[in-house]
């Protein structure tokens, strides 16, 4: 098991909620590169049910969320996700999930976390870019609505990471790697805007890079295969299986009545 040093105190906060987890990554603004001194601490694990849930009577829960929790003052929330449905949003292409399981803050992982990796990049499908494109135009609504400049970066730095993971297969969620790639990109002013909190002048120049890059990834999203291959998905079972069944194995307690 690998731990991050600097992080430690955050992985075990996490495994105070959930056992078992196969990796542990921090999320929202601090994988995108949006945080600040101020900002709160998202904490994501996937996790494998303990024995006595995995075969017992009832299903459990495949989700764990708790409660804010004050660490040093700060606030942190911790999400856990059970394997099995997070391989099941890696073939619906859930944005969000391939989103974490790339996470660049890894703060704890085990070796199954390098097959998890691996596993996704078969998944990389329309339904993933399609899942962005709804994501974006939510964005962009909540802007909007709301006149937050926050929702008008999520859109644009989403339509980015769908943009260069059309034309070069990488898959990256933190701004200050990818506005580089995007010279003349309205992020970074965005980004300046939303840290002094005034008002952006670039507004529309934002909306129109993001309908630019929109019109591109809609036509370009066609490369792509349309859905999860058949071949990928039994990999997929194959590796949940084994993941289990290692676990189960390392659990011997199972074995015996008390």
């Amino acid at each position: 098991m690998w731990v991050r040093r600097d992080t430690k105190s955050f992985v075990n906060l996490t495994l105070k909620h959930i056992e078992n987890p196969l990796f542990i990554v921090l999320t929202g603004s601090r994988m995108y590169g949006f945080h600040d001194e101020e900002s709160d601490w998202d904490v994501y694990a996937v996790f494998i049910h303990p024995s006595n849930q995995l075969l017992g009577l009832y299903e459990p829960d495949n989700e764990i969320m708790t409660p804010e929790i004050k660490l040093y003052n700060r606030t942190v929330s911790v999400k856990g996700e059970e394997v099995q449905l997070v391989f099941q949003k890696l073939i619906q292409g859930n944005m969000k999930t391939f989103e974490r399981i790339f996470s660049p803050e890894a703060i704890m992982k085990m070796d199954a976390y390098k097959h998890i990796r691996s596993l996704s990049k078969r998944f990389f499908t329309q339904r993933l870019i399609e899942s962005y494109m709804n994501y974006i135009e939510e964005m962009k609504r909540e802007f909007q609505r709301t006149d937050n400049i926050k929702f008008l970066i999520y859109s644009l730095r989403s339509a980015m990471t769908a943009d260069l993971l059309l034309k070069s297969s990488v898959f990256n969620t933190r701004v200050k790697d990818i506005y580089p790639l995007y010279s003349n990109s309205n992020l970074k002013n965005l980004l300046k805007s939303k840290r002094n909190g005034s008002p952006s002048p670039n507004v529309q120049k934002a909306f129109d890079e993001i309908n630019t890059i929109q019109d591109y990834i809609s036509t370009m999203r066609f490369k792509l295969p349309k859905e999860s291959k058949e071949k990928d998905v039994k990999r997929a079972h194959e590796i949940l299986v084994s993941l289990r069944m290692q676990y189960l194995l390392s659990r011997r307690d199972f074995l015996s009545f008390k």
